[in-house]
């Protein structure tokens, strides 16, 4: 029995072995449960629940994740990482009293669509399924609701994320600031979300719905901190990370620190990217507002110019500014900058540097000048040669500078040749394990070196094919595990002793299902019962005959003691002479009449009488041939073992082996089969046996379907040309079902066997349009988008995106302008792109949204029109935008 704590309500349960299902004693909540194969995994179990019911979320998913390393199959530990990323709390219905789950992370994805709740029903039993479909469509109503009221939310500007109240309720610091800066805000105009002013009348109302749409609109967020446990508290850090992990998944948002009266190196470890602003700096108000104008007001500039001109009258926007900006440089400065990459080409360093730090006197934000100083402290020539760097340079100053200010385009540059450097020297470290891994994995002749290897290949998971190798490796050592497990048993049934019957129940039982240990289990315990009735009948016996025995010794002892002196000179010769020689007369009669076991242990008790040693040798010798002789090859390799360097036994242990091995492949037991030819070395045809083995499950393996095994097998078979020709043959399947995804993953696999190099250029276009088509239908537009983008244009098939961008076209107009901004001139796509660009734009718009202009063309007619009104029809992971009425 497992102890457990609830994962609910915290209070401590005992559960039973193999138990998925069970309801707490103390909140009455029904719940399932993980696999607790061990107390190392109770613990991580127990530590993760502890956080995530503190709603520490990204605490407890790290555990959790941690968990999976070790079980890749636990239903639960899918479950959990879904209840981390959707901000799952469960808390209790006042009506009902049962514990519901509440939303604290919401998302535009369902739930219901979500990677790891599937995962967590594809491993789940019955039981655990039917709960996690229950909990799931339910969180999927609450989800819904939140989003319906997010969607009915004006967009804000600017988000403050700070902590309200410290641990005795009185107001922090940290909101005095920023009530300071959220006036600061509004009196420029900006639409601000500070909590204790925008949700100061949703008293008695869950706040996340309007936590979500802020998060989602805001352009910037700056969080407050005047102590480290303010801006790592719990509520303060959700709303934090969230906001990171949009601007990790392609927003265009920016995260500003902001701390007063502590260490900046205090700060929470995912800040240490970001530009952090002291508030006690003189003029910090002052640059921060102007920050917070510039990003804000530059977004709401690229909305208009992607808008159509009839709409641009509808928007007003102040008049901009003349004035000279951090990037319009004077000529001397472009002059300085030059000379500065002149010298870099030439080597030489200081002069570059020189003239970088002159070229910062007059523009200290400039992102170039820092580049070419971060080349000259590295020594490197050129900006594209950065990336050949042999070490990372992330900690070098001048390049955090130059990240701070660098415009997209150069951002990108320096975080890829960093990213390369990263990648190269991550490919070096993992190549270098995965060769000693493999070697180690051929090498092994025991489960603890197959272990060695095993645990390699865990620390680069993910790289190559260790996951195949993984599996694979795991197998072979429960196999070897089991099979040595299985034969031990065996032997302990064959004695006629209770003792060795109850080891061989233990080693049955838990052997469980393996071969025919149930069967032999049953035969086991039914014979222990019978040996231990017989053994306490004997010991009866035994105990009464040594009463007699010692009154008969008693009255002996007089007797005895009188004719002692003619006794023990015949004892002394009967013990030295006369006995030891019949009992040597009685071992060779028994190893005549194959009786092996009773001269074993005749000549043992012997020793050095006579030749005993050689005669017990000689035992063991014929008991192993008897046992070749009867199959009974485990034991009749033991006695080989054990006289090896007798007569020819080295010889016959080889063969022994060998027929063994022969057997273990007609039970299927092949990887044990496979170690033992492998010890066989170059014995008969062992070697030929070993990589006929591997091709015969190889097969068994492809034929189920399980492509990677098998592959492996028939590699470390020699057949590389085998495995390339069967995934070539599989990718033309794919090809005549026009499954271009699968097919184009199969030809880069098939190594330029025959023409998959052609093939794979012919398919390159309709994979990448598969491809785009499948992010459409699965992720959010913004993703679509960079996914386009990506697609390099010797690549493209702009006839393929064409006919998508049509199908799209029929009911999903926002989608298909898209791949029509991005065809340009190609056909007729640029008017295309304008019909569907007010599909587009009101996508990101919401409810209720209107717009202004003046011709708007309907069946080849123009006709003149003062406003359309759009609404939302449907609402899902897409919205879809109908005219519901002409207001004339």
């Amino acid at each position: 029995m497992a102890v457990f704590k609830c994962k609910i309500c915290g209070g401590t349960l005992e559960v039973l072995e193999n138990e998925s299902v069970f309801e707490c004693q103390y909140c009455g909540s029904i719940q399932t449960l993980p696999k607790l194969t061990n107390d190392r995994i109770n613990n991580l179990y127990d530590r993760a629940n502890h956080f995530r019911r503190n709603n520490e979320f990204d605490k407890a998913l790290a555990l959790y994740e941690k968990i999976l390393l070790e079980d890749t199959t636990d239903a639960e530990v899918y479950w959990s990482i879904v209840l981390c990323k959707y901000g799952i709390e469960y808390v209790e219905d006042p009506q009902t009293k049962k514990r519901v789950p509440t939303i604290h992370r919401a998302q535009y994805t369902s739930v219901l669509a979500d990677t790891d709740y599937k995962l967590a029903l594809q491993y789940a039993d019955e039981k655990q399924k039917r709960i996690y479909e229950q909990e799931a469509s339910y969180i999927d109503e609450v989800q819904k609701g939140i989003l319906e009221i997010s969607l009915k939310e004006e967009p804000f500007d600017v988000f403050i994320c700070y902590k309200e109240s410290d641990e005795n309720g009185n107001r922090t610091p940290d909101s005095a600031l920023a009530s300071e800066l959220y006036y600061e805000l509004t009196e420029m105009g900006f639409k601000v979300f500070f909590s204790r002013i925008t949700l100061e009348d949703k008293l008695g109302i869950a706040y996340e719905p309007y936590i979500f749409a802020a998060l989602n609109s805001s352009k910037v967020m700056v969080v407050i901190g005047t102590k480290p446990e303010y801006l790592n508290a719990v509520w303060v850090k959700n709303e934090w990370s969230r906001y990171l992990s949009l601007i990790k998944n392609g927003e265009k948002k920016l995260l500003i620190p902001a701390y007063k009266g502590m260490d900046p190196y205090d700060l929470p470890e995912e800040f240490s990217h970001l530009q952090a602003q002291d508030m006690n700096r003189l003029g910090f108000m002052f640059d921060l507002l102007h920050v917070i104008k510039k990003v804000v007001n530059t977004q709401k500039q690229e909305v208009i110019e992607t808008k159509p001109v009839e709409q641009i009258e509808e928007v007003k926007v102040e008049p901009k500014k003349v004035e000279t900006t951090e990037y319009e440089l004077p000529v001397n400065v472009d002059a300085l900058l030059e000379r500065a990459f002149m010298f870099l080409e030439d080597q030489e360093w200081s002069d570059a540097e020189e003239y970088c730090d002159r070229v910062l006197d007059y523009q200290p934000k400039n992102a170039m000048a820092y580049v070419g100083k971060l080349l000259a402290d590295l020594g490197v020539e050129k900006l594209d040669w950065l990336k050949d760097y042999k070490e990372k340079f992330d900690d070098n100053r001048n390049y955090q500078r130059a990240i701070q200010f660098a415009d997209p385009t150069l951002r990108r540059k320096l975080e890829g040749s960093l990213q390369t450097i990263i990648d190269r020297k991550k490919e070096s470290k993992y190549s270098k394990i995965y060769k000693k891994a493999v070697e180690k994995m051929d090498d092994a002749d025991s489960s603890d070196e197959l272990g060695e290897a095993l645990k390699m290949f865990r620390e680069i998971r993910g790289y190559k094919n260790t996951d195949v190798y993984i599996k694979q490796l795991e197998e072979e050592i429960e196999d070897m595990k089991y099979s040595s497990m299985y034969e031990k048993a065996n032997r302990y049934q064959s004695y006629n002793n209770s003792e060795e019957l109850k080891k061989a129940i233990d080693l049955f039982e838990e052997l469980k299902n393996y071969k025919d240990s149930k069967k032999k289990l049953e035969e086991c315990k039914a014979r222990y019962e019978k040996v231990k009735e017989e053994e306490e009948k004997r010991k009866k016996e035994q105990e009464i005959e040594e009463k007699l025995r010692k009154k008969r010794n008693e009255r002996l002892l007089k007797i005895g003691l009188m004719v002692a002196i003619v006794i023990i000179p015949i004892i002394i010769y009967c013990s030295s002479v006369m006995i030891p020689n019949r009992k040597y007369t009685k071992a060779i009669e028994c190893l005549n009449s194959n009786n092996y076991d009773m001269a074993i242990h005749i000549f043992e008790e012997l020793e050095d009488y006579k030749d005993a040693s050689n005669q017990l040798l000689e035992a063991k010798y014929q008991k192993s041939i008897f046992m070749m002789e009867n199959k009974e090859y485990d034991e009749a390799i033991d006695l080989f073992t054990e006289v090896a360097n007798y007569k020819d036994s080295e010889i016959k242990l080889k063969n022994a082996k060998y027929e063994k091995a022969l057997i273990l492949v007609e039970e299927e037991s092949h990887f044990t089969a496979i170690n033992l030819f492998v010890e066989l070395g170059d014995y008969k045809d062992a070697k030929e046996k070993v990589n006929s083995i591997r091709y015969e499950k190889a097969l068994i393996f492809i034929k189920e379907g399980k492509y990677a095994e098998g592959y492996s097998l028939l590699q470390q078979a020699g057949m590389q040309e085998y495995v390339e020709q069967h995934i070539y043959g599989r990718a033309k399947i794919a090809l005549d079902n026009k499954d271009y995804v699968k097919a184009y993953d199969l030809l880069k696999l098939a190594n330029g066997y025959e023409d998959s190099e052609d093939l794979l250029v012919q398919i390159e276009p309709e994979y990448y349009a598969n491809q785009l088509l499948e992010k459409m239908k699965k992720s959010g537009l913004s993703i679509a988008e960079n996914y386009l983008s990506s697609i390099p244009k010797n690549n493209r098939n702009d006839e393929c995106l064409y006919k998508l961008a049509n199908e799209f076209y029929k009911n999903e107009k926002h989608k298909a302008y898209i791949i029509y901004e991005y065809l340009g001139d190609y056909k007729d796509s640029k008017k295309y792109a304008h019909n569907c660009s007010y599909h587009y734009e009101f996508s990101k718009k919401g409810i209720g949204a209107k717009i202004k202009f003046g011709t708007y063309e309907q069946d080849n007619n123009s006709k003149t029109k003062e406003s359309l009104e759009w609404k939302i029809c449907d609402i899902d992971d897409n919205r879809y935008l109908l005219v519901s009425s002409y207001c004339i």
